[in-house]
């Protein structure tokens, strides 16, 4: 029997069913289910139109339109209609940085984390000292020398056999994080985890919401190698149920009026589905292959659940709009919440199926205009969505926050009429203006001003003044330019994307050296850091638990016991940079010879151990036991052995100070400071004597 090689998961967890009782809502009536949802969605399309007119909004900002009224108004002045595409330069500046930080090189965003080993128990301890004295007993041990012995066995056989017990135990679940987590590697690549988390960031800048569903299980055709009956490998399509993420659109999301998150209370998605995969769904568990056929039929043409603000959206994101180019799409609301016992009784559940009339019911429903596709209760045992919202500035107490677009609104606004103003007055002073006395002009006088023209004139009126003259108008473009830098560093200021990832860093705001510009960094990326932890705490860490719980439940790999999956330190990769940083000086620091003799080797030795733990260097292969453990120990053993290098500096008796950084940014002392501000013979002396003889 073929058997897939790069099947998910491990061959002795077979993906369990869904639970029995997910087809609760099968005997409600379509009609009245349907009617309960498509008025939940009526609801939520009336009290979102402001969101609706935001994300409007935003798009605009992002592409670089004006609204029609505000482009009318300016049409009128007859200048420039310039719009300066600032907004779409940060959210693109702020994407990037956020991909930076989450998308690093050879390292997940995520890690598995089990409770620390926890410490043997006195009735553990007792047993297994018991055990011992019986088995001495057996072996001839005398009565009266027993209290002697199970002492010894306390003090100093049980504390090996704990600690012996507790590194067999590491080792294991180490093992088997490492197992799982490639297992769920695999998945999140397969299901387009990262996909959707580059789209999402794209709608997390921008929007005043963005949101990641997963993970979904859904069935899936998929390339495996599979070995046939003589052993020859061969590429074989297959159908598997997989889990899959998508990135969802703001537009598409509807929250009840009242909710604050994800879930305190009923939320619809709205999807648009091709006929094709709409009837791919049949023989899914959960939907009704009955109402999937009467829907295909019902609406051949394509069916559309339409909002007011969908037409202008499609338009600035060169979407198709439905109405206009005839899509055979279908429309499904994807209804998630809490139904009472009470409203399903009287919709027709038989009392055998609800227990408690006033309980709550967690379901999921799947709506195609009077058919219910899908109607079932939310498998999630806690009853939690498959869905994850995060904002780029969280608002407490609101479902909706705030993008790039709308932070900086006013500002934009502001950099355009500048920008305006200095398109305008560069054109107007590029040339004269010109007065012309009609009265002493020649009859066969022309318009046009040439270099060495010569005008025709009259003196029909005997007047004295002059026939043509000439005024420059002020350029004032150079004091506009510093009002746009100003609201332009206002912008970099109120979103926290530093100004210098765009390349543009001048001296006077990163310094000229190395220390002085980490310095900066580690000041500018504090608003970044609260951007990451963000996506950490609502987005990472429950979309990822969820897939790890999930993967328990179907028994695609087993259980660790008290463990779950956190952010892998995303939100302080930034400062572990910085304070790598500051462990290098601190370790120069300690070698001078000032300080010799005032820090034992123990203490360098630990110190070297956090600076490698932090380089995630494997601390027990670079310091072996054995090597701690022998005679001597590596603190008593021999001088070049146990000796810890000074640097050059420090064995020269000079090391370069640190540098200072006076009120505007420049140095004011330190090594570099004074290897580029003394005369060239003090440079050269500093270089060749290790330090400034002044």
């Amino acid at each position: 029997m073929d058997r897939p090689v790069n099947d998910i998961g491990p061959t002795t967890y077979e993906p369990l069913g869904p639970p029995k009782d997910m087809s609760l809502l099968d005997d409600v009536a379509p009609s009245q289910l349907a009617g309960y949802v498509q008025k939940c969605f009526a609801d939520s399309k009336v009290l979102r139109a402001r969101i609706d007119m935001m994300i409007i909004e935003a798009e605009r900002a992002v592409n670089g339109e004006y609204d029609p009224a505000k482009l009318a108004a300016i049409a009128q002045l007859k200048g420039s209609q310039l719009f300066v595409k600032l907004t779409g330069s940060i959210c693109r500046g702020a994407r990037a940085i956020l991909m930076d930080v989450l998308f690093q090189a050879g390292k997940r965003m995520y890690d598995i984390q089990a409770l620390p080993v926890p410490q043997m128990d006195h009735e553990t301890k007792r047993m297994l000292i018991d055990a011992a004295l019986i088995r001495l007993k057996i072996g001839g041990l005398p009565k009266e020398h027993e209290d002697f012995i199970r002492n010894a066995l306390e003090d100093h056989i049980l504390p090996i056999m704990q600690r012996v017990a507790e590194a067999h135990v590491k080792e294991t679940t180490a093992a088997d994080i490492e197992e799982i987590t490639n297992i769920i590697e695999d998945q999140l690549q397969e299901g387009g985890f990262y996909t959707a988390l580059e789209e999402f960031l794209d709608y997390f800048t921008k929007f005043p919401a963005a949101f990641i569903k997963g993970p979904i299980f859904v069935k899936d055709r998929a390339l495996n190698w599979v070995d046939d009956e003589l052993g020859d490998r061969q590429l074989k399509g297959n159908e598997k149920t997989m889990p899959i993420y998508k990135a969802v659109h703001p537009k598409d999301i509807f929250p009840a009026p009242d909710s604050i998150g994800i879930d305190d209370s009923w939320l619809i998605h709205r999807e648009s589905l091709p006929p094709g995969e709409l009837y791919d769904l049949i023989g899914t568990p959960g939907f009704d292959e009955e109402a999937i056929r009467a829907a295909l039929r019902e609406y051949q043409h394509g069916f559309h659940e339409q909002a007011p603000a969908d037409m202008v959206i499609n338009t600035l994101e060169y979407r198709y709009n439905p109405e206009m180019t005839q899509s055979k799409k279908l429309d499904i609301l994807e209804y998630w919440g809490a139904i009472q016992g009470q409203m399903l009784l009287d919709e027709g559940m038989s009392p055998k199926d609800i227990d408690d009339p006033e309980k709550s019911y967690d379901i999921c429903v799947y709506v195609c205009g009077n058919h219910v596709l899908k109607a079932m209760l939310n498998p999630d045992p806690l009853g939690r969505k498959p869905f994850a919202k995060g904002s780029y500035n969280e608002i407490p107490g609101r479902f909706w926050g705030e993008g790039i677009p709308k932070i900086i609104d006013d500002i934009q606004t502001a950099c355009n009429a500048v920008m305006r103003a200095v398109i305008n007055n560069a054109g107007i002073a590029s040339g004269p203006q010109v007065e012309r006395n009609i009265d002493r002009r020649a009859a066969d006088a022309g318009n046009s001003m040439l270099p060495w023209q010569i005008w025709d004139i009259t003196d029909a009126q005997m007047s004295g003044a002059p026939a043509i003259r000439f005024y420059q108008p002020e350029i004032v473009v150079t004091p506009l330019i510093q009002i746009f830098e100003h609201f332009k560093a206002m912008a970099h200021e109120f979103t926290g994307v530093p100004s210098f990832n765009f390349g543009n860093a001048t001296p006077q705001d990163t310094t000229s050296t190395a220390s002085g510009f980490s310095m900066l960094i580690s000041q500018t990326a504090k608003g970044m850091k609260l951007i990451v932890a963000n996506i950490d705490n609502r987005i990472t860490e429950p979309i990822l638990n969820r897939h790890y719980y999930f993967g328990i439940w179907f028994k695609y790999f087993k259980a660790i016991r008290d463990s779950k999956i956190i952010a892998k330190g995303s939100s302080s990769l930034i400062a572990k940079e910085q304070q790598a940083v500051r462990r290098n000086e601190f370790m120069q620091t300690i070698q001078l010879p000032l300080f010799a003799g005032l820090i034992p080797r123990e203490g360098l030795i630990n110190l070297v151990k956090e600076m490698a733990q932090s380089l995630e260097i494997d601390v027990e292969k670079l310091f072996p036991p054995e090597t701690q453990t022998s005679t001597g120990n590596i603190a008593s053993a021999g001088s070049t052995r146990g000796a810890l290098p000074l640097s050059s500096a420090a064995q020269g008796g000079n090391l370069p100070g640190a540098m200072s950084i006076n009120p505007a940014g420049d140095q004011s002392s330190g090594q570099d400071f004074a290897l580029h501000n003394q005369p060239p013979q003090l440079q050269q002396r500093y270089q060749t004597q290790g330090g400034l003889q002044v």
